[in-house]
């Protein structure tokens, strides 16, 4: 079982299978696979060619591409750039495996 979490609102939703298809949270305008959205931009991953870091805070504190504390280079997707398809990014969570009947204890 996974949970999968907006990072923009804290929307998050389980599944047993990580899909973000079945997370609805407030922020986005409509229902939509993030997955599919994200993969469907002509910028995907570092594509988006001499634009520079569209997180709020900038620099040190994206994590889009590279680790805490380092500088980001940008040309990365980002919901605020034009013509990027890529909505809020998810947290997938592994919650481990649950089981699908209530256990029963036997004395």
């Amino acid at each position: 079982m996974y949970r999968v979490t907006c990072n923009g609102c804290g929307a998050s939703v389980i599944t047993p299978d990580g899909n973000s298809d079945a997370l609805a949270c407030p922020c986005c305008p409509e229902p939509h696979s993030h997955e599919e959205s994200a993969n469907s931009c002509p910028g995907m991953g570092l594509n988006h060619v001499g634009v520079e870091c569209a997180h709020p805070a900038g620099g040190a504190e994206c994590l889009a591409v590279t680790g805490p504390g380092e500088d980001c280079p940008g040309e990365h997707c980002h919901m605020m750039l034009d013509g990027c398809t890529v909505c809020r990014s998810c947290t997938l969570e592994w919650l481990g495996v649950m089981p699908v009947t209530p256990a029963v204890i036997r004395a």
